[in-house]
């Protein structure tokens, strides 16, 4: 399949299309027509170190995921 990219300056085509839209990714693929399998749901986080005698409970990184919607 041809993928078929069209700006101002000009259409450009390939057979593949690597999308890099970052945070946008997902939107972009389905403005092109391709349905993800996941959503991106940007947010903000703040990272903690547990020191003292606390940081034998915590083997990994504690991180909660809002609610998307």
């Amino acid at each position: 399949a041809t993928v078929a990219v069209s700006s101002a300056s000009g259409t450009v085509r390939s057979s593949a299309l690597v999308n890099c839209a970052g945070l946008y990714s997902d939107r972009i693929a389905a403005m092109a027509g391709v349905e993800p399998s996941v959503r991106i749901v940007p947010f903000r986080g703040e990272y903690y170190d547990v020191g003292g005698d606390s940081a034998s409970l915590v083997a990994g990184s504690i991180y909660p995921v809002p609610d998307p919607d």
